[in-house]
């Protein structure tokens, strides 16, 4: 890179609300509404092409201006009722998801001398285009319309059953030309069920299975709009619940499909193209403890094997996903003040694990790391406060490579601050 060349940096709003009103003949209004705008700019001065020139001492590199920025609304409305069918206890939902997106994204091209790895001098000059390569105007719309019924059968066994009809449509400009790209229009139904069983007091065997559609945006180098995602998932596992709900814990065994999965044309920078099919399966274990003492407890353990399972690249085909670690785990520890003049002060202290991951889209492994997070909060009459440190002692790690050429470092220490007020 150039340390004079940067740094990204980037700027988010959102606001919104969530409304809930009881009606008197038993039905629930909810509606929930989020807005969102955020605008993104960087420089990047990486490496280009081969990397390596024939003498094995000078770098290829080029630079890229880039320019994101968006805005959107989600807006969820649903009604709910529960009513008696026989000896079944049924309690329906139906409800409309509206989405619109919008966004621009630009990308310019810069030239840059090559770099001595060997004896390296920055301060080389970076020439950026006057034309941009990408010139991008995009805009995602969607509206869904679903129904569930979540039936009691007994007392111990319970079912979900959900359909969705979603219809989305997406608008590209080449704002370079000024011409349309795109103009297309999709609609499908999905749907997802589940059945749990509390087989003994505390232990609740269950299956579930669920389908998904998700538009993508983007466009290919011969102008054909990116087709949605689509993706299922089948579940099994068993939970657990023991002293009046204070300790639970979830074992599950998981298989995800993803079909038509969009990546980024490596021959043509702005543009993507659709790699085929991925899957993901493995096992998951969480577990939550309230040991009433003002100590709180969570852990959880996944592991995952994800594979290429259809590419456009056959040699892909078999090979681990991008940044999938086999390993990963979170353990949690929290205490709460319940009395005296430090009622509600909070402390948490934790910590996160990822395996070594590997990828198709790059050729080398990314190594094992372990990150400690802790908070301070505190929870008033009407208010809650928290500062959250994550990476708390500033570790140096890579979080997942991207390409060949590309290896992002983790996130640095972070510190977060939020004020929650309840109206």
């Amino acid at each position: 890179g150039e340390p004079g060349f940067g740094p990204y940096e980037a700027s988010q709003a959102r606001i919104g609300y969530a409304l809930e009103h009881r009606f008197d003949g038993g039905w629930t209004l909810r509606q929930n509404f989020r807005w969102q705008d955020y605008d993104m700019d960087g420089r990047l001065v990486a490496v280009a092409g081969s990397g390596l020139q024939a003498n094995n001492r000078l770098l290829n590199r080029q630079g890229t201006l880039q320019d994101f920025r968006g805005h959107g609304y989600s807006l969820d409305t649903h009604l709910t009722r529960a009513f008696d069918i026989g000896a079944t206890r049924h309690t329906v939902l139906a409800g409309v998801d509206t989405n619109r997106h919008a966004k621009r994204e630009t990308t310019t091209r810069c030239t840059v001398a090559a770099l001595n790895v060997y004896t390296p001098v920055y301060g080389a000059t970076v020439n950026c285009g006057s034309t941009p390569l990408t010139d991008l105007d995009e805009t995602i719309r969607y509206t869904g319309f679903y129904l569930r019924d979540q039936v009691r059968l007994t007392d111990r066994l319970n079912a979900s059953v959900t359909l969705r009809r979603d219809w989305a449509s997406v608008d590209s400009t080449n704002v370079l030309t000024g011409t349309s790209i795109t103009d297309e229009n999709y609609a499908t139904t999905t749907g997802s069920a589940g059945l749990i069983w509390e087989v003994i007091d505390g232990v609740s065997p269950y299956v579930s299975y669920a389908e998904s559609f998700l538009p993508q945006g983007g466009y290919s180098v011969s102008g054909q709009a990116v087709k949605p995602e689509s993706g299922k998932q089948t579940e099994v596992g068993v939970k657990f619940s023991f002293a009046q709900g204070r300790i639970q814990a979830t074992v599950a065994h998981f298989d995800l499909e993803r079909q038509d999965v969009r990546a980024s044309d490596a021959s043509n920078p702005g543009f993507y193209i659709l790699i085929g099919e991925q899957r993901t399966r493995g096992y998951e274990l969480e577990l939550l403890a309230d040991l009433r003492n003002g100590w709180n407890l969570s852990a959880a353990y996944a592991n995952t094997d994800g594979e290429v399972v259809r590419d456009v690249i056959a040699a892909n085909v078999g090979k681990p996903l991008d940044n999938v670690p086999r390993h990963s785990a979170s353990l949690w520890a929290q205490y709460r003040v319940r009395s005296g003049a430090l009622t509600g002060l909070g402390l948490g202290a934790g910590l996160r694990y990822e395996s070594e991951k590997q990828g198709y889209s790059f050729a080398y492994t990314i190594p094992d790391y372990t990150v400690f997070d802790a908070s301070v909060s505190y929870i008033g009459q009407g208010y809650r406060l928290s500062v959250i440190a994550k990476n708390l002692f500033d570790r140096d790690y890579f979080a997942g490579g991207l390409n060949n050429n590309v290896i992002p470092l983790g996130d640095p220490r972070r510190v977060l601050a939020s004020v929650t007020l309840d109206f």
